[in-house]
C-alpha cells in the first residue's frame, strides 16, 4: 500500500527526518559531511528550499526547511539520491540502498515548536557523546550560527530575528543565539518533542498562545475537546504525559480525599482529572493512558467521557483542570509555574 500524498504548499515548513536504511552509517568523515552541505545549498540555489536548521549525524539527519514551491519530494529524492551514490562511490565495497525508502516530515506550524526544535536539532551531536558544546559540532548550523554571518545558504532570518526578540537587542550575536538556543530544553520538552516526532498529528498553530501562559487559550482547548461525544479524535500532545501525571500527584496530595459524585456515584476526581490531563494535554491514546494508570481500555474511555462532563458542568472541577493544565505545559516548555489547589 503507497503512502498517502503530502501536500505541500510555497512557505510550508517541515522538520524531515532520515535514517540510514536498519540504523546503518550515513556520514563518518569529513568529506561525507561537506558534501552533504553541498547538496544543501545546491537545493537553495535551485530555488527549491531554504534550510533554516540542520544536523547530520553518523545514522541519521535533521533538517528544517522551508518549501519554495510545491515540489518538496523532488527536492528530497535529489538531496537523498545524489548524497547516496557519492557515498557509495567512495566506498568501492559498499553498493544499494543508503537511506530508508521515506522520509519522515512534520509540518511546523508553531513558533514555540520551532523553537524547541532548534534547540533540539542543536544538540542532537551533544547528546551522542561527539561534542561538548553545539557549536564545535562541524556538520550542524549550531557551527554556522556562532558566526555573526553565515553562508548565503543558510536562512537566518528567523533565527536571527528571534535572539533579538526574546533579548531586546538591536542585532545579532553569536552570544545571543547561545543565550536562545544553546541551553538543552527541559527533559519534559524532550520528551515531548519525541512524542510529536511520533505521532502522525501536527503541531498546532494554538500551541504559540497556549506555551505563552494564557489560561483562556488552554481554557479554549478543554473547551473544544470537552465538547466531543465521545472523545474519540486523538490531538497531538500539548505537553509531555510524564509532566502531566506529576502534576496530578502534586495536586492530590494537597486534597487526596477528593471525591465527586458526576452521575450520581462517587468517584475520585484525581483519576477522572489524570485521565483527562493523559488524554488532552498529554495526546496519549486510550491504550496508553491504561497502560499508565493501570486500568483498562474500556475504563480509560468511561473516565474521560466523566472528565469531559464534569469540565462543562462542575465550574470547581474545570477551574483545577485549567491551572494543572496551565501549569504542566509551563512546566514542559521551561516557564514553571507552582500549583494552588484550594
Amino acid at each position: 500500500m503507497g503512502h498517502p500524498q503530502r501536500i505541500v504548499l510555497p512557505g510550508d515548513r517541515f522538520h524531515i527526518i532520515q535514517r540510514g536504511i536498519a540504523h546503518r552509517t550515513v556520514a563518518d568523515n569529513d568529506i561525507d559531511g561537506r558534501g552533504f552541505c553541498a547538496l544543501l545549498a545546491d537545493l537553495v540555489h535551485r530555488g527549491e528550499i531554504k534550510v533554516l536548521s540542520f544536523c547530520l549525524l553518523m545514522t541519521h539527519f535533521h533538517l528544517l526547511i522551508e518549501c519554495l514551491n510545491e515540489r518538496l519530494g523532488d527536492a528530497m529524492r535529489r538531496l537523498e539520491g545524489i548524497y547516496a551514490r557519492g557515498f557509495n562511490r567512495r566506498r568501492p565495497s559498499r553498493d544499494g540502498a543508503l537511506l530508508r525508502a521515506r522520509y519522515r516530515a512534520k509540518r511546523v506550524r508553531s513558533e514555540a515548536y520551532q523553537s524547541a526544535l532548534f534547540r533540539y536539532l542543536d544538540f542532537n551531536p551533544v547528546v551522542a557523546g561527539l561534542v561538548k558544546h553545539p557549536f564545535d559540532y562541524p556538520f550542524g548550523s549550531a557551527c554556522l550560527y556562532a558566526r555573526r554571518r553565515g553562508p548565503p545558504w543558510l536562512d537566518r532570518t528567523w533565527a536571527e530575528a528571534e535572539v533579538c526578540r526574546r533579548l531586546g537587542i538591536p542585532t545579532y550575536t553569536p552570544e545571543g543565539y547561545s543565550k536562545c538556543f544553546g541551553v538543552r530544553g527541559s527533559p519534559g520538552q524532550q520528551r515531548w518533542l519525541e512524542s510529536v516526532m511520533a505521532s502522525p498529528l501536527d503541531v498546532p498553530p494554538t500551541l504559540d498562545a497556549i506555551v505563552a501562559g494564557s489560561p483562556r487559550h488552554i481554557s479554549q482547548w478543554m473547551d473544544e475537546r470537552a465538547l466531543e461525544a465521545d472523545g474519540s479524535k486523538r490531538q497531538v500532545a500539548l505537553a509531555d504525559p510524564e509532566s502531566a501525571a506529576k502534576r496530578i500527584a502534586e495536586a492530590e496530595q494537597r486534597r487526596p480525599d477528593w471525591i465527586l459524585r458526576p452521575r450520581g456515584m462517587p468517584r475520585p476526581a484525581w483519576k477522572i482529572m489524570l485521565v483527562g490531563m493523559l488524554r488532552d494535554v498529554g495526546g496519549q491514546t486510550f491504550a496508553q493512558i491504561a497502560a499508565r494508570t493501570s486500568i483498562q481500555s474500556r475504563s480509560a474511555m468511561f473516565l474521560y467521557a466523566e472528565h469531559q462532563h464534569l469540565f462543562k458542568s462542575d465550574e470547581g472541577y474545570r477551574a483545577i483542570a485549567v491551572e494543572v493544565a496551565e501549569s504542566v505545559v509551563r512546566e514542559c516548555h521551561g516557564t514553571s509555574t507552582s500549583l494552588v489547589v484550594s
